[in-house]
């Protein structure tokens, strides 16, 4: 999310002590939330802050499986002391001074394997090479009483992974994030069975005092953006900080949509700003019960006393109860987009 990228990730002080404490545990940790509220700059900031404590970490690429298999293997030989510990056949298939390189001892470049290594499937890869290596090394992890962290954006995503996933887990600490409407999928079961609930990290709203804070740092980064008063500056900040919901999302939508209106904000400019991106984090649920409690006294009552015209409003209550759901349902498609 760019706005985090330009202010920091502000709101979620409490979210990454708790992470940072499941993490010292040795637990896999899952970030959900539903779209829009922050959960890949989450994500990002996390990694960051780990590596820049010295955590050794790798991630599965948004990319195609067998480019994404291949991304893994050279970060393992980056970080894994001992480097790929490839099997005996593929070692003699290896040019004489790499073979020598590794019987001395020396590091071996990830340059000089490339060429072999990308003569096998993905199978031999995880099953001859990645595995062993991650096995090989297991005591260094082990002697400084610490993890080798895999990190996994969007694991609804990655099912096509799903076996590599599974496999680096049970020799890995695992990191991962998926949209809560996404979370009891079948499809990325197997994959949720790895995440004990206590180790669910929801990223909630964020507070209105922080979405001030970011409207703010963002203004301060946007000198463009300009205001008639300082009382227009206030005004204009505590409305994007409540109309956004403390929806990260809807709070970018909101500056950026002021910006493209003036960089001279009046109160005109502040009335101007539409927020229609909200319509899409607003729970539906009471509209939903009240429509199906609607249809259900209409027709029960209807088909008790015989009247014809309260099966039909009954009947009308149903029809606009799927158009509801409909409607839900194309705005949820929209914000996986």
């Amino acid at each position: 999310m760019d706005i985090f990228r330009e202010v920091g990730l502000i709101g979620r002080d409490d979210e990454m002590r708790r992470f940072r404490s499941l993490v010292g545990a040795f637990g896999n940790v899952l970030i959900y939330g539903q779209p829009g509220h922050g959960k890949t700059a989450f994500y990002l900031a996390s990694f960051e802050c780990l590596r820049q404590d010295k955590r050794t970490c790798i991630y599965l690429p948004h990319d195609t499986s067998r480019k994404a298999f291949i991304s893994i293997m050279q970060q393992l030989h980056g970080v894994l002391p001992s480097g790929l510990c490839p099997p005996r056949y593929i070692f003699e298939e290896l040019p004489m001074r790499v073979r020598n390189d590794y019987e001395n001892g020396k590091n071996v470049e990830w340059k000089n394997l490339t060429q072999t290594l990308s003569r096998y499937n993905m199978e031999i890869w995880l099953n001859d090479i990645i595995i062993p290596s991650l096995v090989f090394n297991a005591k260094h992890f082990v002697n400084q009483n610490t993890k080798l962290l895999l990190w996994v954006d969007d694991l609804l995503r990655r099912q096509e992974l799903i076996d590599l996933v599974k496999e680096l887990a049970g020799l890995c600490q695992l990191v991962a994030t998926v949209n809560k409407g996404d979370k009891n999928k079948k499809k990325i079961a197997p994959l949720m069975a790895l995440f004990p609930r206590f180790n669910l990290l929801n990223m909630a709203p964020i507070d209105t005092s922080d979405c001030k804070l970011i409207v703010e740092k963002w203004l301060e980064q946007h000198k463009a953006v300009r205001f008639t008063d300082e009382r227009v500056r206030s005004s204009f900040i505590t409305h994007v900080a409540t109309s956004s919901g403390g929806v990260p999302a809807t709070i970018e939508h909101l500056l950026l949509t002021a910006e493209a209106i003036d960089t001279m904000v009046s109160r005109d400019t502040v009335r101007k700003i539409t927020t229609d991106i909200e319509v899409k984090y607003v729970s539906m649920l009471s509209f939903f019960l009240l429509t199906l409690l609607v249809m259900t006294v209409f027709r029960t009552i209807g088909r008790q006393v015989g009247n014809s015209e309260w099966v039909v409003i009954g009947a009308f209550a149903g029809i606009f109860l799927v158009m509801i759901m409909m409607f839900r349902f194309q705005l949820e498609k929209e914000d996986k987009k």
